[in-house]
């Protein structure tokens, strides 16, 4: 049943992506199963130990729900174990990558032990595994895919080794418990909504020496601080002044920041990304002259305005913002008070 449900939601993002469609946030995945009923698909008891071999690849699953995985390639979908209980998963020294959706919604998995031969860790590899709270990741990884760990509820603390120098798109999105993240020097890419809704996050750090990304008393920038890439969730500060050198903000990147009241953007303010504000319950006063240009849905309720906050602007511009796709996103533009 797992092997379908994957393989139809590739067709499915493939047709939509054709069309045009970029999805990531709550309202484009599948509805998240309750907490208190996940259990594994098809889950069934292992009375006796189960073993079989695939390509170069050889597992076993032992009656206490440790699958181990042994040999030398990468762990894909195409597995035979995906119908039984798994709690532990050891995959031992020679496997080099973790497949797309290798373990994908294994509601009970609680233990994994990686070796240092990985390499890669594939999209949707450990995604919706809900009682995983730490994983320790080799350093001879490199490369961490789309969605990895989103919606591992549980998962409270994960150390980026050095050598990953890509983290893909909401690699760690819906990480509810994950409280801080450091991103390693040699990190060159960051996808969109790397931890969107991660609502106990308060701090993003970068590792010194990093060529592409820095952090500013945790928010994480781009290097040279034009990008507000993303400000934790988890943040406790109710008001956020967006540093004058900043041109662009994020997608999501205020995303379910539920704690701020109050946004300030600069007068070098140029672009602000789709679902920029999304869920968050903060006013908005926006210093610069000429809107700027706005992505989708920017605002705190989604696809409808904004009717409960208020967006500030100076007093020469509000007609403009008013006119302009703005007025989408907020019924309530008003000029600054002095």
């Amino acid at each position: 049943m797992k092997r379908l449900l994957i393989v139809l939601f590739a067709v499915v993002a493939v047709g939509l992506a054709a069309a045009g469609f970029i999805f990531w946030n709550k309202s484009d995945q599948k509805p998240k199963p309750a907490k208190e009923a996940a259990a594994p698909l098809a889950a069934q008891s292992t009375p006796q130990v189960i073993a079989d071999t695939i390509g170069s690849l050889t597992w076993e699953l032992s009656t206490d729900s440790t699958l181990t995985i042994s040999g030398e390639g990468v762990i894909d979908v195409s597995n035979d174990w995906y119908s039984y209980e798994v709690k532990r998963v050891i995959i031992k020294e020679g496997v080099t990558g973790i497949g797309d959706g290798a373990f994908w919604e294994y509601y009970t998995l609680t233990s994994v032990t990686l070796p240092e031969s990985l390499t890669s860790i594939g999209k949707r590899a450990f995604a919706e595994c809900q009682e995983l709270t730490s994983i320790t990741l080799p350093e001879s990884l490199t490369s961490i895919g789309a969605y990895a760990f989103s919606d591992c509820y549980a998962l409270t603390s994960i150390t980026i080794p050095d050598g990953v120098t890509s983290i893909g798109k909401a690699a760690f999105g819906f990480c509810e418990a994950l409280n801080s993240i450091t991103i390693p020097a040699g990190v060159t890419n960051i996808g969109s909504g790397a931890f969107y809704e991660c609502i106990s996050l308060t701090t993003i750090d970068v590792a010194a020496g990093s060529q592409h990304f820095t952090s500013e008393d945790g928010v994480l920038f781009d290097k040279s601080k034009t990008t507000l890439i993303c400000y934790p969730a988890g943040k406790s500060n109710t008001t956020y002044i967006v540093p004058d050198e900043v041109t662009r903000i994020g997608e999501g990147a205020f995303s379910d920041c539920s704690a701020l009241t109050s946004i300030t953007l600069p007068k070098s303010i140029t672009s602000i990304e789709r679902i920029a504000f999304m869920n968050c319950t903060s006013s908005v006063t926006c210093l610069a002259i000429v809107p700027p240009q706005i992505g989708e849905s920017i605002n705190v309720k989604g696809e409808e305005a904004n009717t409960e906050n208020t967006l500030y602007v100076p007093a020469e511009s509000v007609e403009a913002y008013r006119n302009s796709a703005w007025g989408k996103a907020f019924t309530t533009i008003t000029a600054i008070q002095n």
